[in-house]
């Protein structure tokens, strides 16, 4: 008997084969072909031009979009897409800069380069808008702080602008920390818009007031004046030479001679003590010589540096001088003072210190001083 052949059944269905190897239109990512436009420099059209292509400055092209970087593409109203080249951003000096023009190269452009130049430019300007809002808020910031500065100067009466540049009704400068802010009555706020004109009523209102304490405080000195005038005449009456009264008649007698006339006549009782020397220069010159490096050192007025000022310790020899002094001017103030000379050529040059005594008297309106040598 013959072995039957062994057969296989096979379900099929109704649709067709299908070839597995290609991959489903549906699944293909789907690209959108846009327009482009780019400038081409001098230098891209020579190159163009070499290259035998177009050497055209306005270069137009079409780029394929794929679905997932849309976010490149601008549609306008008519329904014309376009890849997102223009306005194009630039970092400069660390800081994104927006540029509402069309970018330049030097070569032309493949599709592939202007899509990552345009995605470039996207995130660029995503930093560009994050910049603006920090800026934004910075702004914000500024001009609520500005107008809590206006507010308290005008609350504030005390508070004035910098006298430097001088403020008027225009603007003004109002000090803050860190530095100074300008007001313009023309920009801003309402409120920082009175700023200025405030200010300079409150500036003239200083200098009115400032005009007429120094008008006040110069006729009492002019007074003052008078009054020693007058007591200085009269004293020259009583006690001046039959010389000096004449002047004094005649109007020529100078007001220095009188007053060292009334100095002597008042601190006689001490005229034994002699006078501290006001020959600085002089003295610190000698003194210098005696070094051989100093030797033929000449100090002028000029070179002179005197300080002085109350001295913190005495010793018993001048507090001896300043006692002998009281006693012989029971109604003078006397101190001890310390001198010290130096020569401004060279600071590092010995110095020279000595010590006066001061007394001071006053007669009337007049206020009389000597000071007397003390020694070193």
């Amino acid at each position: 008997m013959e072995a039957l052949p062994t057969m296989t059944a096979v379900a099929t269905s109704g649709e067709p084969a299908r070839d597995v190897s290609k991959p489903d239109a549906a699944q293909r990512p789907r690209v959108l072909r846009v327009k482009a436009t780019y400038l081409l420099s001098e230098k891209g059209r020579k190159a163009a031009l070499l290259a035998g292509r177009g050497a055209l400055e306005r270069q137009r092209m079409k780029v394929p979009v794929p679905s997932h970087r849309l976010h490149l593409v601008d549609v306008d109203a008519h329904g014309i897409a376009r890849l997102k080249l223009i306005p194009r951003y630039e970092v400069r000096h660390g800081r994104v800069l927006r540029i509402d023009a069309l970018p330049v190269f030097d070569q032309p452009m493949t599709p592939d380069e202007l899509l990552l130049f345009a995605a470039k430019n996207y995130e660029l300007e995503q930093t560009w808008r994050a910049q603006r809002i920090s800026r934004n808020g910075a702004v914000v910031e500024a001009l609520s702080r500005r107008e809590e500065i206006a507010q308290a100067f005008l609350t504030d009466r005390r508070q004035r602008a910098l006298e430097h540049p001088t403020p008027n009704c225009a603007w003004c400068f109002l000090r803050v920390d860190g530095g100074r802010m300008l007001f313009d009555a023309t920009k801003g706020s309402a409120l920082c818009r009175k700023i200025p004109l405030e200010a300079h009523r409150r500036f003239e209102a200083d200098l009115r007031t400032r005009r007429r304490r120094h008008q006040q405080r110069r006729a009492v000195e002019d007074a003052h004046h008078e009054e020693k005038q007058q007591f200085v005449a009269d004293w020259i009456v009583a006690h001046g030479t039959p010389d000096q009264q004449a002047r004094q008649r005649a109007g020529l007698l100078p007001m220095e001679e009188a007053i060292d006339m009334i100095a002597d006549h008042l601190f006689a009782p001490a005229r034994e003590f002699p006078l501290y020397p006001h020959a600085g220069a002089a003295l610190l010159q000698a003194h210098l010589r005696k070094l051989p490096e100093f030797a033929e050192v000449v100090v002028s007025k000029a070179d002179l540096a005197h300080s002085f000022e109350d001295a913190k310790a005495a010793t018993g020899a001048h507090w001896a001088r300043a006692h002998a002094i009281q006693c012989a001017l029971p109604n003078a103030t006397v101190t001890v003072r310390f001198h010290r000379l130096l020569w401004r050529k060279n600071l590092k040059a010995p110095t020279v210190t000595r010590y006066g005594v001061i007394a001071v008297q006053t007669l009337g309106p007049l206020t009389l001083r000597r000071e007397y040598e003390a020694g070193e």
